[in-house]
């Protein structure tokens, strides 16, 4: 299985996983995004290839949630990776460093994120190289940072769900002021 933009789409995890509702699913495999399918406008003007031969592959799909919402959990997902890096990574793990959404060993990047909405839902994709193969671009990857990407992709799974979880707790939580 591989990742082509394609995937970035309202109800794909509950037609490809059988998830109904708030979803998200991670894979490994190579990622190689269609002209078409490019979401990010600059992108889309410059060119740039979107690629790699493997990648762990994250998709989540909120439904009621706006962009800006989403651009939020997107970073909230960059972040909870930048820390299973720094866990279980070797030395070099520990100098990735956030940009936004994505992330960076030293000028070499690691990720590549987007957010989006559709008529239904918010949409994000987060992918990190395993490995720099067929990667357009100065880039790192799991395998020179120590880290197993089998081992990684559950971890950030658990931790964003257990976050998004604890964020509608939050919200439920408290009253209103006057």
């Amino acid at each position: 299985m591989g990742y082509t933009g394609g995937e970035l789409r309202s109800h794909w995890l509950r037609e490809r996983f059988g998830l109904v509702g708030d979803a998200m699913a991670g894979f490994v495999g190579p990622c190689h995004v269609k002209p078409e399918h490019v979401v990010d406008i600059e992108e889309r003007i410059s060119g740039q290839a979107i690629a790699g031969a493997s990648m762990v592959h994250i998709l989540c799909e909120h439904f009621q949630v706006p962009l800006p919402e989403m651009v939020v959990r997107q970073r909230l997902l960059a972040a909870i990776v930048l820390d299973v890096l720094r866990e279980y990574g070797n030395d070099l793990a520990r100098r990735v460093r956030r940009r936004g959404d994505d992330l960076y060993l030293e000028e070499r990047k690691l990720s590549v994120s987007i957010a989006t909405v559709s008529p239904v839902s918010a949409l994000c994709h987060f992918g990190v190289n395993v490995n720099t193969d067929r990667v357009p671009v100065p880039a790192a990857g799991l395998e020179e940072l120590g880290v197993d990407a089998w081992r990684m992709g559950p971890l950030v799974l658990e931790r964003y769900a257990l976050d998004t979880e604890q964020m509608d707790g939050a919200v439920v939580k408290v009253r209103p002021v006057p």
